[in-house]
């Protein structure tokens, strides 16, 4: 090789080498743009299976080039162009019951909801959407339904005047937006009202598509890509720490925005539209007229009761359970865990605690029955959902620590001990959404008469409540067989 180049002087090797160089470079940069499209299609392909990762992405509402490259995103906006041809682009009514509404491409500018549509009849009535701030009263306060000031709807043309030529930045996959008010004028700070009331209702209708109804499956779906409280931020339940951790733990990747962040998008002016939003509004519920939510002032009386797969709540469960590497906790004994509340200010008599808990200790070593008996406050998070996720009976007072049987495998059962005469429905809302049977207990009777009375029910000892021992370990012999 080096005799060959040998015949040719340096002058002339120099531009030769240069020509190969550049005819390289050319057929790279020639290829780069052949594939250019297709890379664009694949590089877009993976949108859908991260949907929470593109809300940069801006979509501009002027005429754009024919030539440009559509790139769906996961409910079929397109990245690269979002024309004045509003009816490619219109906000959807796709489901839901009063107070938990869920929507298609609804569109957001400076605090204001524009439900864009040529058929402005297709969107329900501002009263089952959406509620304005309340309006204090002496006793309590009225918060009526919002005002166009929160939110609005729209044909295209009116959009077309109203906002113009502006660009919309996508908020891709499903958004939950949770209407609550701050600190005593909403229920966020507590983790009932959070975890099983405004999110669960929300991610029932999540769950409650079309295509998971087909298959009576929720198996495969996408967590929420974001929360949103708007208006406040003391959405946090300080004392027990078990909100912030259901969101960190169990929804990882969702972001969680309240107040600031809001106000953030109201002074930027900048336009969002939500792929989907669930816009779940407590004060919503309790307005509609005749709703079960009415009659008892319970938010989820109506959306736990409507059509869902029978494996809902699965996604979540099988997340917690990955998360704390308790997959393998199943017992070969029934499992029975009494949720004790002596520590707080609902709870048993304490002579009929003292004889309950030693009765559940003899029936568990006589019956060969793992018998939990725990304050979950002073467990740590692991260990109060271990227990959780494998028991198969819980019994207790009338509190927050029954929300745990949401983690339970369905077909448990819930022992809901109350002084005589009272009733609350909470959990067994929760009971009957998660398929299992739940049980009011008046001392030494198993009492059904709220159903015929329909309403909720405090009585003079409330707080201070009486159960015959002997009546609860009889129960709880029968109802043990069925977990052999």
């Amino acid at each position: 090789m080096s005799g060959l180049m040998a015949l040719f002087p340096t002058s002339t090797r120099r531009p030769s080498r240069f020509i190969v160089m550049f005819t390289v470079v050319a057929a790279v940069v020639v290829f780069a743009l052949v594939m250019n499209g297709e890379s664009a299609i694949l590089a877009n392909a993976g949108v859908d299976r991260l949907c929470s990762g593109v809300d940069s992405a801006l979509l501009d509402w002027s005429h754009q080039s024919p030539s440009h490259v559509q790139t769906p995103l996961s409910t079929g906006l397109n990245a690269m162009d979002l024309t004045r041809s509003w009816h490619k682009h219109e906000t959807k009514f796709m489901r839901g019951h009063a107070g938990f509404m869920m929507f298609e491409n609804l569109y957001l500018h400076k605090g204001v909801f524009y439900a864009i549509t040529s058929d402005p009849s297709s969107i329900p009535e501002t009263d089952k959407i959406l509620s304005d701030p309340p309006i204090p009263k002496d006793t309590y306060d009225i918060n009526p339904p919002a005002t166009s000031k929160r939110w609005q709807v729209l044909t295209p043309a009116e959009a077309d005047q109203s906002l113009g030529g502006r660009t919309a930045g996508v908020l891709a996959g499903t958004s939950m937006l949770f209407n609550d008010g701050p600190g005593k004028r909403g229920f966020l700070a507590h983790y009932f009202h959070f975890v099983a009331e405004v999110f669960g209702g929300g991610w029932r209708v999540m769950a409650s598509s079309p295509s998971n109804l087909a298959k009576n499956s929720a198996a495969d779906m996408s967590f929420p890509a974001r929360i949103m409280m708007p208006r406040g931020d003391d959405w946090r339940d300080t004392r027990a720490s078990l909100i912030v951790w259901f969101l960190s733990t169990i929804l990882p990747n969702t972001a969680v925005e309240d107040v600031y962040q809001w106000e953030d998008r109201v002074k930027s002016g900048a336009t969002h539209v939500f792929s989907e939003i669930v816009i779940v509004d407590r004060w919503t519920a309790h307005r509609a007229q005749g709703s079960q939510a009415q009659i008892w002032n319970k938010m989820t009386a109506d959306i736990m009761a409507s059509k869902a797969p029978v494996d809902w709540w699965a996604p979540l469960r099988t997340s917690l359970m990955h998360r704390l590497g308790i997959e393998n906790n199943h017992r070969d004994r029934p499992v029975v865990t009494y949720i004790d509340r002596q520590a707080t200010t609902r709870r048993l008599v304490d002579e009929d605690h003292t004889v309950l808990a030693a009765a559940l200790t003899k029936f568990g070593e006589e019956h060969n029955v793992e018998v939990n008996q725990v304050q979950m406050e002073f467990l740590s998070k692991k260990d109060q959902f271990d227990i959780s996720t494998r028991t198969n009976i819980v019994i207790g007072v009338h509190g927050n620590g029954l929300t745990h049987q949401m983690w339970m495998k369905p077909g448990g059962k819930v022992l809901e001990f109350y002084d005589t005469g009272g009733f609350m429905r909470d959990y067994q809302l929760l009971a009957e959404a998660m398929h299992h049977t739940h049980y009011v207990i008046w001392n030494d009777t198993i009492e059904d008469s709220w159903r015929e009375k329909q309403r909720t029910q405090t009585t003079p000892n409330f707080h201070n409540v009486r159960l015959h021992a002997p009546f609860i370990i009889e129960l709880l012999t029968t109802l043990v067989k069925e977990y052999r």
